[in-house]
């Protein structure tokens, strides 16, 4: 059973999830219509069974409250180490999705000495250009345009199930139909969010004109802990070249690439993604 707590950043509120006994891995969600729950309230639980698991909502979304302003890639990490300071962890190791994988190689490379080891899901933070890049920058470029526009169409998704199902099942490609659950936790999560544009506001910060704002590509040499890295083959977020890329220009990692699958690995292949972290983590539970 997932126990929820609060913890203060910046005067803002911010909801970690943890359970069970055992090192600790601290669990980062993705952006977009996620939290932790919807990422990881699945594979948390049968974690816990091994391991003290802490699963943040990032400020603005889940049970967390919106930060003013932008809540930036830069701004992540520090709320990593604000938990983790105040949780009293030591080291741990960090799982993360999408922007959580983003904000679990720029805490590593931050804060090296408080991180083991690192299990990423189609990592963010390694690609030179977003999908239909100068689409998306003239779209969070135009004044106003781009805000009504997240708005609407979180507010869209939030009243109609069917299309929000037809819009997950991108993320989801090997799966034969998307589970009511999942559907229900997402549409339960944009009809209780407070600030509708926290992810456009970030997407806005990070879309330069010609590429990405944060890319770690260049400082993959530095991370010298054990990294796990799985991505799906059919990804559209975040590309499979990109994940390629990274896994050869680290020096201590498995990659582990997955056919047909696209985003969201901990929802479309659980089973395995269970599986592959276990493994990866067991190390941290007999040291």
């Amino acid at each position: 059973m997932l126990e929820a707590n609060r913890y203060q950043i910046d005067g803002k509120r911010v909801n970690v999830y943890s359970a069970g006994e055992g090192y600790p891995v601290m669990l980062l969600h993705g952006g977009g219509a996620d939290s932790a729950l919807i990422s990881w309230g699945g594979l948390a639980e049968k974690l816990a069974d091994r391991f003290r698991v802490y699963l943040p909502d990032w400020p603005g979304y889940g049970k967390s409250e919106p930060w003013d302003g932008t809540l930036r890639s830069e701004d992540l990490p520090r709320v990593v180490e604000e938990l983790r300071t105040a949780m009293g962890i030591d080291t741990m190791a960090l799982v993360g999705i999408s922007l959580g994988g983003l904000a679990s190689m720029g805490y590593v490379l931050r804060y090296p000495k408080a991180v083991s080891r690192i299990a990423l899901f189609g990592p963010g933070g390694i690609q030179d250009r977003a999908a239909f890049h100068l689409l998306s920058w003239c779209t969070f470029h135009t004044p106003i345009l781009g805000k009504l526009l997240s708005i609407a169409q979180w507010k869209v998704f939030a009243k109609r199930p069917n299309l929000l199902r037809s819009s997950l099942k991108l993320l989801m490609p090997t799966v034969d139909t998307v589970p009511d659950e999942l559907v229900t936790l997402v549409q339960d999560e944009l009809a209780a969010r407070v600030d509708h544009t926290v992810f456009f506001k970030w997407q806005k910060h990070e879309t330069r004109l010609l590429n990405l704002r944060t890319n770690f590509t260049s400082r993959l040499s530095e991370i010298d802990i054990p990294v796990l890295l799985m991505q799906g083959e059919k990804d559209m977020a975040a590309p499979a070249r990109y994940a390629r890329r990274t896994a050869e220009l680290i020096s201590n990692v498995q990659y582990k690439e997955f056919e047909g699958a696209g985003h969201w690995l901990p929802r479309e292949i659980p089973d395995q993604s269970l599986t592959s972290l276990r493994d990866f983590l067991s190390v941290e539970r007999v040291n």
